[in-house]
């Protein structure tokens, strides 16, 4: 189960600089850490929420046997626990008929019946037929270790990456829900995953993944009180495309492969998904090219801040559906469907949010076109999209019918190549007949337009054609 090797993975980093003496195995990682840190508590208040197991909300304890554990010292927590530990004994007499997902975390559900019975199979896990209890007790304290390292995002998905830095830094983490849970009492427990998801996201955001985490971070509560309802009573999950931008800017090159599932009353198991992301980063790299410090486009409505940007960003697919084509990189990042058309005079009236939706479009669609090009020729696309797009606008410009403004806009409707093609050759007749100052710059500028497009595959034409529209757009509003 993936929540074993994250706890296996976990439980190695954190033994790795101990001595000898010092190193646990994940049931004294259990006792001395997760235990107190996540269950010992009031039951509203725990950590997280692992279904069908002794330290659910919905599992009742019985009155008498309460009653002789506080006689004993303890209280219903480690009453809870102990009805745990008997499960994992149960469970190692008879792996097959006991062993289950609110014992073992990440497994099949008890029996056939229940909406959680989806991994239930005949296939044969070598660890139960494991005869040291010890080491069966390892692979199953190590599945309550992974469960706290999940990193859950809007959509009600979670993901568990096997990389030791990310690790590290959840469980960093868990020791500030704890006070955040017992500073708010109104606030309610058991969403860690949400709380992973929040906490991740600031560290990465604040280039903090390499400090020290002894303290909580200046800054994180302010910050927290955006991811906290109205009511102040729950987490609200981060966005997946902040997360996944936020991971881009610390691990540029890199991809990550993570484990997708969603654990509740139904269990649902999306499987390996990697993340491509080199890919996404292309996104934060063109920003600060067209955006930046110097922006090569300015608009009264684009912001230059990339802490905004990745803010704002949003994609058209919620994260399930981004999911289904089985890995994420640029295409999950396509922005959502504008309606950014002219009205009946040929004008666009651009709202402050069509003029956010107008830069993101600019930006996927460039990035989509330049990630194949050389380093070298990285931009040519872009430099040659975004000229034709200032010729069209000048073409079209300062005319009192919207004649030529027409003809520029059907070019975006040409479904072919070809068809495109001929329109540029239609307007280039019309700047040589109307004797245009700089005719054979613009020539120029066509005919570089029409070898790239002739020989650009055929998926490709709609994203450059679409990028010159929007630049189009951009041109005419930027300047009017």
């Amino acid at each position: 189960m993936y929540a074993t090797q994250a706890g296996k993975l976990y439980l190695q980093i954190y033994n790795q600089d101990k001595p000898e003496g010092e190193k646990l195995s994940a049931k004294a990682f259990f006792d001395k850490i997760i235990f107190p840190l996540f269950y010992n508590t009031e039951n509203t208040k725990h950590l997280n929420s692992v279904h069908n197991s002794s330290f659910h909300a919905a599992r009742k304890v019985k009155k008498e046997e309460l009653e002789k554990e506080i006689a004993l010292g303890g209280n219903e927590s480690t009453l809870r626990y102990k009805y745990l530990q008997s499960g994992i004994k149960e469970a190692f007499v008879a792996p097959v008929e006991k062993l289950h997902a609110g014992t073992y975390v990440g497994y099949a559900a008890a029996g056939l019946d229940g909406t959680t019975a989806g991994q239930t199979s005949n296939i044969f896990y070598p660890f139960l037929a494991e005869k040291e209890e010890e080491i069966f007790e390892e692979e199953v304290y190590a599945s309550w270790i992974g469960a706290g390292l999940g990193i859950g995002v809007r959509g009600g998905f979670c993901f568990t990456f096997l990389e030791e830095t990310l690790l590290k830094l959840l469980a960093a983490g868990w020791k500030y829900y704890r006070q955040i849970l017992n500073e708010n009492p109104q606030l309610k427990g058991r969403q860690l995953d949400t709380w992973n998801g929040i906490w991740l996201n600031f560290l990465l955001d604040n280039q903090l993944i390499n400090t020290s985490l002894e303290t909580l971070p200046a800054g994180f509560a302010p910050y927290l009180q955006n991811y906290i309802s109205k009511e102040g009573e729950r987490l609200e999950t981060v966005k997946w495309t902040d997360l996944f931008l936020h991971l881009s800017e610390n691990f540029p090159n890199q991809t990550f492969l993570g484990y997708v599932y969603q654990y509740g009353q139904t269990n649902i198991t999306v499987g390996y998904i990697p993340v491509y992301l080199s890919e996404i980063h292309s996104l934060i790299e063109l920003f600060n090219i067209l955006y930046g410090p110097v922006p090569r486009l300015k608009h009264r409505g684009f912001q230059y801040n990339i802490k905004n940007f990745i803010q704002e960003y949003e994609s058209r697919f919620g994260i399930q559906k981004v999911c289904q084509r089985g890995s994420i990189g640029l295409y999950a990042f396509e922005p959502q469907q504008s309606d950014i058309k002219p009205n009946e005079k040929g004008e666009f009236k651009l709202k402050d949010k069509d003029i956010f939706i107008l830069q993101q479009q600019i930006l996927w669609l460039a990035a989509l076109l330049v990630k194949q090009q050389n380093k070298d020729k990285k931009m040519n696309l872009f430099d040659l999209a975004d000229k034709l797009a200032e010729n069209l606008y000048e073409y079209q410009a300062g005319t009192r019918t919207t004649a030529k403004e027409n003809e520029v806009l059907n070019l975006f409707d040409k479904k072919s190549r070809q068809k495109f093609i001929e329109g540029l050759a239609d307007i280039l007749k019309q700047l040589r007949s109307g004797g245009d100052d700089h005719l054979l710059e613009k020539a120029e500028n066509f005919y570089q337009v029409v070898k790239e497009v002739t020989a650009m595959a055929p998926d490709r034409f709609p994203l450059f054609q679409s990028l010159v529209y929007f630049l189009f757009v951009y041109h005419k509003t930027a300047k009017n």
